[in-house]
């Protein structure tokens, strides 16, 4: 890659409720110049274009792996910085099709999966209420065996850890550093509540 400066993209993967959100908010807020690429924005742009009779998992659907991974090679492209992408990805197939695109292109690429204990898992998914979460709360036993297997590293458990630890944890193994967070606790507060509505998903999208 001659004509173009080399990126980094952090792939956040991990159970829904395990901070992949706020986490990558985290990181994009405290890392100058980075750019949060949401690959739920696609997905569920994709969704809507079938009946909502008919709506899959955009996860299954080629044209979601190809644009999400196409998306964030261009992006790398054109700006040399680092993308930051929260996604539950638990298919190794898919997990690779996403991403080696990406080192192909001759970007760095930080996977990292985020963990933490059943309990507070379900604790956390019904604090959310909205038709994900829900769902998300019968399958979380599942994803947690699932993300556990090597093919998923590196593993960061996020039980009784911050969401700024978390991201100065992802960061060291990125190799980035982060610019200190001085914000107090009512506007962590403030910003998590804002973040935990954004990401509440009604039963027709």
């Amino acid at each position: 890659m001659t004509d173009r400066a080399k990126g980094t993209l952090i792939w956040i993967n991990g159970p829904h409720g395990s901070g992949k959100t706020h986490t990558a908010a985290n990181l994009t807020r405290r890392l100058p110049a980075a750019q949060l690429a949401d690959p739920e924005h696609v997905g569920f742009g994709l969704r809507r274009m079938y009946p909502r009779t008919a709506r899959p998992d955009y996860r299954s659907l080629d044209a979601w792996i190809t644009a999400t991974s196409s998306t964030m090679i261009d992006i790398l492209d054109r700006t040399g910085g680092t993308v930051i992408a929260p996604q539950t990805v638990t298919d190794t197939a898919t997990l690779t099709r996403l991403l080696d695109p990406v080192r192909q292109a001759e970007h760095r690429v930080l996977h990292v999966t985020l963990m933490t204990g059943l309990g507070e898992l379900q604790r956390r998914l019904r604090t959310r209420g909205d038709v994900i979460a829900s769902y998300a709360q019968r399958q979380s036993e599942t994803a947690i065996r699932v993300l556990s297997a090597p093919a998923f590293a590196s593993h960061l458990d996020t039980t009784n850890r911050t969401v700024q630890q978390v991201a100065d944890d992802i960061a060291t193994l990125a190799g980035l550093e982060l610019t200190p967070d001085r914000t107090n606790i009512l506007s962590r507060s403030i910003r998590s509540t804002c973040l935990r509505i954004s990401a509440i998903r009604a039963p027709w999208a």
